[in-house]
């Protein structure tokens, strides 16, 4: 990007799909025809696949790289007081990648007292459920834990996960 402007332009392609072709536009322009041709996702769209981790049985081949690779660590729940339902989001540990910043404030609304000492702030590690994950035998092939995000954020970045397999949790670190 030179003085605000980008050497590039999307147009429509015959097979429908955006192509890059070489002009100068702002950064504006670009915005705006990838806005006129991208629709915005709504939880909803996500709903059909965040579905089938609440399947019985959840069977592990239809939910292992379902929206990441691999599985997720666990299945971060909202509180459910802005339309009463509570909405679900596969958490993948991806540690190498992972943004650990609400850990990180967690820690920073812990400082040290005045006289040195540090505060004692209790979190829950409770899990609203534990999704057990079958195999294509129908046997127990790991689990996944459903909670608060703060609860799994406090296991995962004090190396406290416990309920996904860990032969896979292991080889994501």
């Amino acid at each position: 990007m030179k003085n605000g402007y980008l050497k590039c332009h999307l147009t429509n392609g015959s097979n429908g799909l955006l192509q890059a072709v070489d002009q100068t536009h702002s950064a504006k322009e670009l915005f705006k025809v990838y806005h006129n041709n991208m629709a915005l996702s709504v939880y909803k769209d996500y709903l059909p696949f965040i579905s089938h981790f609440f399947e019985q049985p959840c069977k592990k081949s239809l939910v292992e790289n379902l929206m990441a690779p691999r599985l997720p660590c666990f299945i971060a729940h909202s509180s459910g007081t802005s339309g009463g339902a509570m909405k679900h989001f596969p958490k993948y540990c991806h540690l190498n990648h992972m943004s650990m910043s609400t850990s990180e404030v967690m820690k920073m609304s812990n400082p040290m007292s005045k006289s040195r000492g540090q505060n004692c702030i209790m979190y829950s590690l409770g899990s609203q459920q534990v999704m057990a994950l079958l195999d294509e035998d129908g046997n127990m092939d790991g689990q996944i834990p459903v909670c608060l995000m703060t609860s799994d954020i406090i296991q995962v970045s004090n190396n406290m996960v416990c309920c996904v397999n860990k032969a896979d949790f292991s080889s994501m670190c």
